[in-house]
């Protein structure tokens, strides 16, 4: 009584629209899945140890 082995129903492929408000709404899904960097949405710096630890002993 072997029976064939169930198959999984295909999922549907369903299309991601990345926009970006920064720039009135525009689709940068392209950009990003290409790999591009754009260089009006810099990565700020990053200044300072981030952090502020204060230990009391």
């Amino acid at each position: 009584m072997n029976q064939p082995p169930q198959l999984a129903p295909k999922r549907e492929r369903k299309t991601i629209r990345i926009r970006d408000p920064n720039q009135g709404g525009k689709d940068i899904t392209e950009e990003i899945m290409s790999g591009a960097r754009t260089a009006s949405t810099p990565t700020p710096p990053q200044t300072g140890g981030g952090l502020d630890l204060k230990m009391d002993y």
